[in-house]
């Protein structure tokens, strides 16, 4: 089908987010992202990258999840030029979500979740309707271990009721434009109700096969230091949170720098996607650990 501690330092808040520094990119000439200042976009161990279905390749092996403390109100919402994201508040005394990935040392903690409008990585040369990755960062110095993870799954819009987590998602990705500067001059949606909702972000990712290979971030600068994790069954949500979601990354507007007009936020695509086309294996493996709980 079509379709990121409190520690932690500005560079790499930027990494994650659509309003990086080095983000004066867009998604219609994703070749002049090797030409921008430290850009690692042209490397042989990119992201994303075409999957394919397989047998399991390694020891049947189970994702360690540790949901935390963390509730849904202890995280910040926004919509960006490049998607809509949920990031941790930075002075919440919780205990963060971490990952344990089979075959690596390190445990990473949770730092922020974003979505991508139309898929990054293929399988079985299909794309899907949108791509979440759960961003992670390393705990510790063990340089064995790359710097980054993330946890990335396919989104597709053919659950016949609404998905309650991402119903809970979309109804802060909208409370957010209220509060957002500029200020959002033009959106698709107006009041909607805001519920409670006991989170643990992890919940679709429990007991799932994954493909493991190493590679990079998907926006600039590209670096090439992530452990990707992506799980081989799709998260579903309902055909009108799908169009929510694009209304959402395509269509919110924010006020003209002269104050006269509205203008796009998004650096979609003409074709409306906020993704990167899959990059070259260039002889990296790509292992499957199938669950066995």
């Amino acid at each position: 089908m079509l379709f990121r501690i409190a520690a932690l330092s500005s560079i790499l808040l930027q990494a994650f987010t659509a309003d990086a520094a080095a983000g004066a990119f867009d998604y219609d000439h994703v070749e002049l992202w090797a030409d921008m200042p430290g850009s690692e976009c042209n490397g042989k161990a990119n992201s994303p990258i075409a999957l394919y279905t397989s047998d399991c390749t390694a020891p049947q092996a189970d994702y360690k999840f540790t949901p935390g403390t963390c509730g849904i109100d202890n995280y910040d919402f926004y919509v960006t030029k490049n998607g809509v994201q949920m990031a941790l508040d930075t002075a919440a005394s919780c205990s963060n979500p971490t990952v344990k990935i089979p075959n690596i040392s390190s445990t990473y903690t949770h730092l922020q979740t974003h979505i991508h409008l139309s898929s990054e990585h293929s399988i079985d040369g299909n794309f899907y309707g949108a791509e979440m990755h759960m961003v992670h960062k390393r705990i510790g110095d063990d340089t064995s271990s790359m710097q980054y993870a993330v946890i990335g799954t396919m989104i597709e819009p053919t659950a016949a009721a609404n998905n309650p987590m991402f119903e809970a998602w979309l109804q802060r990705w909208v409370a957010a434009l209220k509060t957002m500067t500029p200020t959002v001059c033009e959106s698709c949606w107006g009041a909607y109700p805001l519920e409670a909702y006991e989170q643990n972000v992890y919940q679709g990712f429990i007991g799932k096969d994954f493909w493991h290979y190493d590679g990079g971030l998907t926006t600039p600068a590209c670096t090439e230091a992530v452990e990707w994790n992506f799980t081989t069954e799709p998260m579903q949500i309902s055909v009108k949170q799908y169009q929510m979601l694009t209304e959402l990354i395509l269509d919110t507007r924010i006020q003209n720098d002269d104050d006269t007009k509205c203008k796009d936020i998004t650096v979609a695509a003409v074709s409306g996607s906020t993704s990167r086309p899959p990059q070259q294996l260039n002889g990296r493996s790509v292992v499957k650990y199938c669950s066995f709980s």
